[in-house]
């Protein structure tokens, strides 16, 4: 049996926790031993979600060194096999806390590491944490990416996001109303205020009739609520969006950069058609998934374009959810997602 260490920041509401909880849900199954490490802390719904007899979820409550001291001594304490890393904190102490163990490291990028630094965080913060981050890699057995966008490698590791497939109830409404979904951060390099204009411009200039439901919070949230109205409604986070989702319904993620964004994999696991900004990650899903996706540049006419591909001349959303599903299934299913990590793993641990 493989003793697998699974190491993150936290067990919350991000992409990276929400990649662990689907993997660790495929691998349960398996001939495993799952150790979850959580250097500040779980919450107890994401807990839950990963319970199993095989299963251990252990928080440090901190980034400090009695935490690293203790997570040292767990790792010898449980003979792991192989540590999975995710996120910069988390790649800066992997590969020196399994130093003088038989322990193998391998490290998920979730990002393009240098895009993200960069739009995050200020100079010099951002410069800085890049070449941290790149250095702590070097160090790793294996490192794998989400995307082939995000790797300047011609031969890197690539494992797409998964996420296992779900049917939902979608909500009544308006008569004559596309609804677009976006579920996510309000940050500026999501491209919200473009989003926001872009409704405007889209029912000013369309024969159709749109309405914008915006997710999540962010630092944008306060300036884009204010703008309520009946084209555009702000619901902050909220733990199920899906469960209110109106029928009619378009997700579109219009960001400026992404790795291989979680939000959309989840759109398209409840078999929801999706109009996306052609950054590459977006026409990567696009190259594997041709059924209910589209892309569109930065200009409101090219957005207009894209969804009359997945509507009909009458509004009305169209797509062939059953292809739909089968390409989805084959590309970024949890299942597949679990199927090659654990293949890595037992490459490693030989």
């Amino acid at each position: 049996m493989m003793n697998i260490l699974i190491l993150l920041p936290f067990l919350k509401n991000t992409g990276p926790a929400n990649v662990v909880v689907s993997l660790v849900n495929q691998l349960k199954a398996k001939n495993v031993k799952l150790h979850v490490v959580c250097l500040f802390s779980a919450e107890n719904s994401y807990k839950e979600k990963i319970s199993a007899p095989n299963v251990c979820v252990e928080e440090l409550n901190g980034f400090k060194p009695k935490s690293l001291i203790k997570l040292h001594h767990y790792i010898r304490k449980h003979n792991i096999d192989v540590l999975h890393s995710h996120c910069l904190l988390a790649d800066i102490v992997a590969p020196w806390l399994t130093l003088f163990y038989r322990t193998k490291t391998i490290s998920t990028v979730h990002c393009s590491l240098k895009d993200n630094y960069k739009n995050e965080y200020s100079f010099p913060k951002g410069p800085i944490y890049y070449c941290l981050h790149q250095f702590s890699l070097a160090l790793f057995n294996s490192v794998t990416y989400v995307s082939t966008s995000i790797s300047n490698k011609s031969n890197a590791n690539i494992i797409y996001n998964g996420v296992q497939a779900r049917n939902i109830s979608f909500k009544s409404s308006a008569a004559n109303t596309i609804n677009l979904i976006y579920a996510g951060r309000l940050i500026s390099s999501k491209n919200i205020a473009w989003l926001v204009d872009s409704v405007r411009w889209l029912n000013s200039n369309s024969p159709f009739n749109f309405k914008l439901h915006l997710f999540g919070d962010g630092d944008l949230y306060d300036s884009v609520s204010q703008n309520n109205n009946t084209d555009i409604i702000t619901y902050g986070f909220v733990n199920d969006y899906q469960s209110l989702v109106p029928e009619n319904s378009i997700f579109i993620n219009p960001s400026l950069f992404e790795g291989m964004p979680m939000a959309v994999i989840e759109a398209l696991a409840a078999n929801l058609p999706v109009v996306l900004s052609d950054i590459e990650p977006h026409q990567e899903i696009k190259e594997h998934i041709k059924e209910g996706v589209s892309n569109f540049t930065n200009e409101y006419s090219s957005l207009l374009t894209a969804i009359k591909k997945l509507i009909s001349s009458k509004g009305e959303v169209i797509v062939d959810k059953a292809k739909m599903r089968k390409q989805f299934e084959q590309h970024f299913s949890d299942n597949q997602m679990a199927v090659k990590y654990y293949t890595a793993y037992s490459a490693l641990s030989q």
